[in-house]
């Protein structure tokens, strides 16, 4: 999953928020969830801002969710691989190789411009029933 899909998650008032909740919802009944590493930083820039109390409650919930994925030197070799290959963003090589490496069912996010990066990848509002 992208860190697009937790913000969406984490904010009411994000235009995704309804199509993640969904989406997830949807994809906890087939598979255990994965964030990697990256998108949770990435998430946590925005809840950093956050009072500790608040803070502590989004971590909680996001564990129970999700497992967090770590990143390995084989992960980032596929990141800088993907990277090279496509110019995407070095986080999101980061997502989409971490989904690679864990052999995840589906890759989950806001991003229209990671069509085409991962056959997996489905982009919330464009996803197929």
């Amino acid at each position: 999953m992208d860190a697009s899909v937790l913000i969406a998650i984490l904010n009411r008032g994000d235009r995704h928020h309804a199509a993640a909740m969904q989406a997830v919802d949807e994809a906890r009944g087939q598979a255990e969830l994965a964030l990697p590493m990256i998108a949770y930083a990435e998430t946590w820039v925005g809840v950093a801002r956050l009072k500790p109390a608040r803070r502590h409650a989004i971590a909680a919930h996001v564990r129970e969710l999700m497992r967090i994925e770590p990143m390995t030197a084989s992960i980032a070799e596929r990141a800088a691989a993907l990277r090279a290959r496509t110019g995407a963003t070095l986080a999101d090589a980061l997502v989409i190789a971490t989904a690679q490496e864990i052999d995840a069912s589906s890759i989950l996010t806001a991003d229209v411009r990671w069509k085409g990066l991962d056959p997996r990848v489905q982009v919330l509002g464009q996803l197929e029933s």
